[in-house]
């Protein structure tokens, strides 16, 4: 609680109405992708359409202490009906999750800030152009009833012009 510890100021994922006691400013939008390794694509290929990623081996991330986003809110927000949630590889921990896709075991949600480097070296591929946004973001916090020292500020701009 950077309340009671005297923070100036701090990163909090989430929505900013669940935070009542701070000011917030948007650092960037969780958005969420079909991601692959090469190995995976050179046997099975690429799907073409969505349609066509729901006949793919789809692993799913199944958090014990959170409720991530699931291959059936993908498919919806990619406009379709489509659901898939029985069928393919459940694992608890999306660092294991990654792993698999990235030793080609199938193919996985991927959260931006989490697979964007993986995706820039080539590890990882985006398998369609349909990206979902969660309204769910990262933002910049600070408390409403203390004013930012100019230094916290610095540091709060130079933040929201980095996003």
């Amino acid at each position: 609680d950077i309340i009671a510890e005297g923070i100036p100021l701090g990163v909090r994922g989430g929505v900013p109405r669940d935070w009542p006691d701070y000011h917030s400013l948007s650092l960037s939008d969780e958005e969420i992708f079909p991601v692959a390794g090469p190995s995976y694509l050179a046997r099975f290929g690429k799907p073409r359409t969505v349609e066509e990623l729901a006949t793919h081996r789809l692993i799913h991330l199944e958090e014990p202490y959170r409720e991530a986003p699931t291959w059936d809110e993908w498919f919806a927000s990619a406009g379709t009906s489509l659901r898939n949630a029985e069928r393919g590889l459940r694992i608890n921990d999306y660092a294991l999750v990654i792993q698999a896709v990235m030793e080609g075991q199938g193919i996985s949600l991927g959260w931006r800030h989490l697979v964007e480097r993986l995706v820039a070296s080539g590890l990882l591929v985006p398998v369609t152009d349909h990206v979902m946004r969660t309204g769910i973001g990262f933002h910049v916090i600070w408390p409403k009833n203390r004013d930012l020292s100019d230094n916290a500020r610095k540091v709060r701009d130079w933040l929201v012009a980095q996003a």
